[in-house]
């Protein structure tokens, strides 16, 4: 409960930094879920449908609820977009490789894409993709200190890497841009 709560306040300083108290609605309480979640699936390598999607449909109807009373409808539609390119390209992933992702990274992928989506097209590319390479790095790590090629061929969850991948994408998006710009 305390790394909640450290995360929370870190995600509250952030978001207010930067005006987006808006955003403190849908973040905040998808914190411990995302704990829990990333926990599950490195555990057991299962992301229970019956938490995400009520989270998923949580997070799209508070975000919509919050953007229409807020006139920030330009933002709705870029987060509902980001779901929707989000969703579908972990499902094509899925579809042409189902032994390498989980359904469950697929429905995650979703409310993702809308929490990314919400921030900028820069947020959801860099989310997504940091997942990758974490997962990637993790991979590769695992495959370096484990001798043998049986150590190539171990699934590992996706989940904690999508999260975390979500979670530096909301706090490196700005420094880039600064960076770069």
């Amino acid at each position: 409960m305390g790394g909640s709560a450290v995360l929370a306040g870190v995600l509250a300083w952030r978001l207010g930094r930067d005006g987006e108290q808006l955003a403190l609605l849908w973040w905040t309480p998808l914190v411990p879920l995302g704990l829990v979640l990333g926990i599950v699936d490195a555990r057991r390598h299962l992301l229970p449908r019956r938490l995400i999607i009520p989270a998923t449909l949580a997070l799209v109807l508070t975000g919509s609820v919050a953007a229409l009373l807020t006139g920030r409808t330009e933002d709705l539609v870029r987060a509902l977009l980001g779901l929707a390119a989000a969703f579908a390209l972990f499902f094509l992933l899925w579809f042409a490789w189902p032994s390498g992702l989980g359904y469950g990274d697929v429905r995650l992928s979703a409310s993702l894409g809308f929490l990314l989506g919400w921030f900028g097209w820069a947020e959801l590319v860099i989310g997504l993709y940091t997942g990758f390479v974490l997962m990637a790095v993790v991979g590769l790590a695992g495959a370096l200190t484990v001798r043998g090629r049986g150590s190539l061929r171990r699934h590992h969850a996706f989940g904690p890497h999508l999260l975390a991948g979500a979670w530096l994408a909301l706090f490196l998006t700005p420094w880039l841009a600064t960076l770069i710009g």
